[in-house]
């Protein structure tokens, strides 16, 4: 979505409500066309992996670190989940 939404309003995202829908839907054109690389940050970031033995605060701070809702669950070099942020919350709710 960094693509498709003007630097301005990601900045301050009130500025989105000066688009009016004719914009808003230029932007999203750009994007037609373009590769999974060239929407790729030209910095490389932290990905937000962990495995299965990871504490819930260890989690929590791995997804405000790296600015990500979701996070990986690896079991060496296999995928065996992941867990999002909704879930994060609703089993901290919980205790």
């Amino acid at each position: 979505m960094r693509l498709a939404v003007p630097a301005y309003c990601q900045d301050d995202p009130a500025l989105a409500r000066v688009v009016d829908e004719a914009h808003a839907d230029r932007f999203l054109h750009r994007l037609g066309g373009k590769t999974v690389r060239e929407c790729l940050p030209e910095q490389p970031r932290e990905l937000p992996v962990t495995d299965a033995k990871a504490t819930v605060l260890e989690l929590a701070a791995l997804m405000a670190r790296t600015r990500s809702p979701l996070v990986a669950v690896m079991d060496e070099e296999r995928l065996i989940g992941a867990v999002t942020l909704q879930s994060l919350l609703d089993h901290a709710l919980q205790l």
